[in-house]
């Protein structure tokens, strides 16, 4: 999920994320950002390597040391990168609206989402770490500080973050059969059904915007937000 979500927002393509959704098993966590990096080595079979190459050149530019395999025998090929050593915020771009987006559709993915702290918060690369110690890994491992920490819990993009975990645990849907929906390869449109009631993702990669319309559970009427 992490690697084919970031491709289909730099490339404003969802076609290889959707083709993986089609056959995702409910029975998995689901994750963006972990305090390892964005592991390459999950899309291998699922992205062409040209489009892993793609991907890897457009994350390079800001981000950390790539990890390797120990016992690739040619460090050169794509089959050698195991890691990509970036917060997903700076994956893509420090965007707010694409990293909410992914962050939606990671949560009407099948499974249980989980949520990296650092993604939370929208950090951001921290070479200064990675530096000291050594480990190009630390560049997504910051240190907060009580102080810190409330003030990065203010960011945007945690508020809005935060907005969608309240709708994910509370909205019963969840609980019930997920369908992926027609779309143009610049869309994603996800949904779930439990009863009379159900809830839609619409995310556009071009612009950025996305939208969730629900059946509010109080009057059965359609409602919808921005995310």
């Amino acid at each position: 999920l992490p690697p084919l979500t970031l491709y289909a927002f730099l490339e404003k393509s969802s076609k290889y994320l959707k083709n993986w959704l089609r056959t995702a098993d409910y029975n998995q966590i689901t994750v963006l950002d972990t305090h390892d990096g964005i592991c390459i080595t999950d899309v291998e079979d699922l992205l062409p390597e040209p489009n892993i190459k793609k991907l890897v050149a457009n994350v390079e530019d800001r981000s950390g040391d790539t990890i390797t395999r120990g016992n690739a025998g040619n460090l050169h090929s794509v089959g050698a990168i195991y890691q990509l050593t970036c917060t997903y915020y700076d994956a893509l771009k420090r965007n707010d609206d694409a990293m909410v987006g992914a962050r939606a559709i990671q949560f009407f993915t099948p499974g249980i989402p989980q949520v990296y702290y650092h993604g939370l918060v929208a950090g951001v690369n921290n070479f200064d770490l990675a530096n000291e110690t050594g480990e190009s890994r630390e560049i997504n491992r910051t240190y907060y500080t009580l102080d810190e920490w409330k003030e990065a819990i203010e960011h945007p993009v945690a508020k809005r973050t935060r907005t969608l975990m309240k709708f994910r645990n509370e909205y019963p849907a969840f609980n019930g059969r997920f369908e992926l929906m027609t779309s143009e390869d610049t869309e994603v449109k996800m949904k779930w059904l439990k009863d009379n009631l159900w809830c839609e993702l619409e995310v556009d990669l071009i612009t950025l915007k996305g939208v969730i319309t629900y059946i509010d559970e109080s009057n059965k009427r359609e409602k919808k937000f921005e995310i």
